[in-house]
C-alpha cells in the first residue's frame, strides 16, 4: 500500500493501473469521509482522481476498483495523511 501525505491546501491527482487490460469502470472511494473525491478519469490502462479537503492530522483510506474490458477486476488502496505544510 503507497502511503502519501498531502496539505489541507493542495488539490492533488491519484492513480491506479490495470495491467493486460483497458479499463472500462472505475470507482474511488475515501474513508472517513470528508476530503472531496473528483470524477474518475479512464485513459487505456490507468484511472486517476483528484483529491481535495484533507484534514490536518488525519489518515485517510482511498481505495480504487478497477473493472477491465475483458471482466478483470483490479482493487487498491492508498493512505493519505493530511499534513499542514510548514513553510
Amino acid at each position: 500500500m503507497n502511503y502519501w501525505t498531502q496539505d489541507p491546501n493542495e488539490s492533488l491527482k491519484y492513480r491506479q493501473t490495470i495491467t493486460g487490460d483497458t479499463v472500462s469502470s472505475a470507482t474511488w472511494s475515501i474513508s472517513p469521509v470528508g476530503p472531496t473525491v473528483g470524477a474518475p478519469t479512464n485513459a487505456s490502462t490507468t484511472s486517476t482522481v483528484l483529491v481535495s479537503g484533507v484534514s490536518d492530522n488525519v489518515l485517510y483510506t482511498l481505495t480504487a476498483k478497477i473493472t477491465g474490458a475483458s471482466g478483470q477486476i483490479k482493487e487498491g488502496a492508498a493512505k493519505i495523511q493530511g499534513q499542514q505544510s510548514h513553510e
